[in-house]
C-alpha cells in the first residue's frame, strides 16, 4: 500500500515494505515533478528507487515495515530525500567507499552508487534514516 501527499514542494509517501510498490512510487514521482520538470529526473528515480529496495530490502527481519519518503524541492535544480523505516537499522559506518574487485562482492555498491548521484548523504545514529542531497545541475539528458 502506498499514500502520497502532494504540495507545492514536497511529495510525502508512506509506504508498507513491499517490493511491488517501488515502481508505483516511482511513477508518481514521475507525474508530479515532470510537469515542474521536464529534464534530468532520471538521476533522482534511481536515487529513489535505490534507497526503497534497500530499506525493503535489508531488513526482512521486520513485517509490514512502513516506510516513509519524503521528496522536496530546495529549487529548480535540487531535491532534497529523506527516507526513514521502522527497521533496525545498519551501521553506516562500515560502508563500502570503493568498488571491491571480488566479484563475490559486487552487490555491495548501494552507498557507492548513491554517493555518486548526490551532492550530500547524512544518516541518523540509529541508521534507518537518510537524508539524501541530489543536484541536477549540468546533467546529461537520458529521456
Amino acid at each position: 500500500m502506498v499514500t502520497a501527499i502532494n504540495s507545492n514542494n514536497s511529495i510525502i509517501y508512506n509506504i508498507t515494505s513491499e517490493i511491488n510498490i517501488i515502481n508505483e512510487v516511482l511513477i508518481m514521482t514521475k507525474k508530479h515533478l515532470k510537469i515542474l520538470f521536464n529534464n534530468h529526473l532520471y538521476d533522482l528515480l534511481l536515487v529513489i528507487w535505490e534507497l526503497l529496495y534497500n530499506s525493503i530490502i535489508d531488513d526482512h527481519k521486520t513485517v509490514s515495515k512502513m516506510v516513509c519518503c519524503q521528496i522536496i524541492i530546495i529549487d529548480g535544480n535540487s531535491f532534497k530525500i529523506i527516507l526513514e523505516d521502522e527497521g533496525s537499522g545498519f551501521e553506516y559506518n562500515n560502508l563500502r567507499k570503493c568498488l571491491s574487485k571480488k566479484y563475490s562482492q559486487i552487490s555491495k555498491k548501494g552507498y557507492i552508487f548513491l554517493n555518486a548521484l548526490s551532492s550530500n548523504i547524512e544518516f541518523n545514529e540509529k541508521g534507518n534514516k537518510v537524508t539524501i542531497t541530489v543536484s541536477l545541475n549540468n546533467k546529461e539528458n537520458y529521456s
